[in-house]
């Protein structure tokens, strides 16, 4: 034989191998993907085998993109008042079982809250024991330990140290609007600039004075976080519908944006979220390296240690699941978990105060009863001084922010649970990671639970002490042992704002001030797109 056939027949062979290799691995990666469609199918059956209503879904997509288009909050009261207080619908094909139930909402946020130690699984979190994951993300043992760390943290004792950084803050806040009187303004940027600087101090210890300064770079990073979350951007709508490939699809996102990060020359590209991160990185790394002390959420964290435990010796570390137990937080982790509380501190609390302004702007009864407290109790402007006691005290500005509160909860849509373990709630079985949310708006405007005032109408009164209800009914929060960390220091700064405000100004409304609010945009935040302008007037007695 030639080489020449020689030569023909290998290559033949070698046609014939590669041709081979190439439909057995197009057979496989079709068979796979008949596989993930036939998964795709099965875990969109899942409310029709527990015998539970849902809205019509599309194969694939689930409801997730018609919450998209009208908010959560909203998507799930117009479907309560359709499939009644418990029903489920897909995001993607992860199923969610909503319920506006009280009895079932106490089963799981405190009688079993120990098979329900997570929250539901955000587009943009990359797994349970990531060392990425902050308080808000992490779940059971990893969440109980840095719950146990961070409770302190927010104690009547050490908000009490903040109380000067908060209240420089809050004065800085009135001396801008002095210079603003008599004008028609948008409340919400003074606002913002108001939180972020008061929440930065409070964390860091850092006066980035972006309460002056109008181009103040944190101050933009911050709210193009939350502009992202609440357009989720297209990664994180690929991790939403391809729910187990979401930790690849992430570290992707992650180094892309890291790498545009290192080429960037200006911070045009960068994401707002990975530059807020190196920021902090930066303060922790030069606190710890310089040992240098604040009386600041940062060094809070830094010093808390959970007590010791009888049974453990003194630098013990256990091992517990897939991570070491410390009794302290990991620098990673402090960091991840002050990025949170800069984010979850900054537009909530602005988000609280802008829809309180609307309030006041439209009910000006309201502001004569704030103002005749205030005017009882604090007899002149110098014997003023705001503490962590006294602000308490005031009854009426604390059942006002309650019921501005009730009408407008901040993060409703992050009232949900994960289901760890399979259990049986109300009857109904459910397995492990199907998530639980509440359906927080049906709840706050049910007129059987905050009757006989129409609870479409702002009634403070309706918090008087003599009226009870059950704690489920009430959930700006969250209810249970995972309910908001930070509910005492928001409540604080809230109080402090209007105390001051209301105490050296009259809030009137303009002939731009909405009567009511109608739309509103929804990521991890429920604020309100129309925008709420006020004209302040100084009072002429007091």
């Amino acid at each position: 034989m030639s080489k020449l056939s020689v030569f023909r027949i290998d290559g033949l062979i070698d046609q014939i191998r590669h041709t081979g290799i190439a439909k057995i691995t197009g057979c496989s990666l079709l068979a796979l993907a008949i596989l993930y469609c036939g998964k795709v199918w099965y875990a969109q059956r899942l409310f029709r085998r527990l015998g539970l209503k849902t809205p019509k879904f599309a194969y694939f997509y689930g409801n997730l993109p018609e919450i998209l288009k009208n908010t959560q909050s909203n998507t799930l009261r117009k479907w309560t008042a359709v499939f009644g207080k418990t029903y489920g619908y897909y995001e993607g094909h992860l199923p969610v079982i909503v319920t506006s139930d009280l009895e079932i909402i106490n089963e799981v946020f405190i009688k079993q809250y120990s098979c329900f130690m997570a929250r539901k699984v955000y587009p943009w979190q990359f797994s349970d024991n990531s060392p990425k994951m902050d308080l808000f993300l992490s779940s059971n043992k990893r969440w109980k330990r840095m719950r146990n760390i961070i409770n302190p943290t927010f104690s009547p004792a050490k908000l009490k140290e903040l109380i000067p950084i908060m209240t420089k803050c809050t004065q800085r806040f009135i001396d801008i609007l002095e210079q603003n009187l008599d004008k028609e303004i948008i409340i919400s940027d003074f606002l913002n600039r108001y939180t972020m600087d008061t929440i930065w101090n409070s964390a860091t210890g850092m006066d980035i004075n972006c309460q002056s300064d109008l181009n103040n770079e944190y101050m933009h990073k911050a709210l193009e976080v939350f502009k992202d979350l609440e357009e989720l951007k297209f990664g994180f709508r690929m991790t939403s519908y391809l729910s187990e490939f979401r930790p690849i699809i992430l570290h992707f996102m992650t180094l892309v944006t890291y790498l545009i990060g290192k080429i960037s020359s200006t911070n045009e590209f960068v994401d707002p979220l990975f530059w807020l991160t190196q920021h902090i990185h930066q303060v922790i790394e030069l606190r710890h390296k310089e040992n240098i002390r604040r009386r600041d959420f940062t060094q809070l964290l830094m010093e808390s240690k959970i007590e010791d435990n009888e049974n453990l010796k003194k630098n013990e570390k256990i091992v517990m699941s897939k991570f070491r137990l410390d009794k302290q937080m990991s620098l990673e982790e402090i960091e991840f978990n002050l990025v949170g509380f800069l984010l979850a501190g900054f537009e909530t609390t602005s988000s609280a105060l802008n829809y309180s302004f609307f309030i006041l702007a439209n009910h000006p009864e309201e502001v004569a009863k704030l103002q005749q407290e205030l005017d009882s109790f604090f007899e002149d402007e110098q014997n003023m001084t705001i503490n962590f006691d006294n602000i308490n005290q005031l009854e009426y500005l604390d059942m006002f922010v309650k019921e501005v509160l009730r009408m407008f909860p901040i993060s409703s849509n992050t009232v949900n649970r994960r289901c760890m373990f399979p259990t049986e709630v109300g009857g109904l079985r459910i397995p492990a990671g199907v998530s639980v949310t509440v359906d927080v708006l049906s709840i706050h405007y049910d007129d059987e639970i905050w009757g006989p005032v129409d609870p479409e109408m702002f009634y403070p009164l309706r918090f008087a002490a003599d009226v009870k209800r059950s704690q489920s009914a009430y959930l700006p929060f969250g209810l249970g042992p995972r309910n908001c960390v930070g509910m005492r220091y928001a409540l604080l700064e809230m109080k402090m704002a209007l105390a001051k405000v209301l105490f050296n100004y009259d809030v009137l409304p303009t002939e731009n001030t909405p009567k009511r609010l109608l739309n509103f945009t929804e990521g991890t935040v429920r604020r309100p797109k129309d925008v709420v302008t006020i004209k302040l007037v100084k009072r002429q007695s007091i």
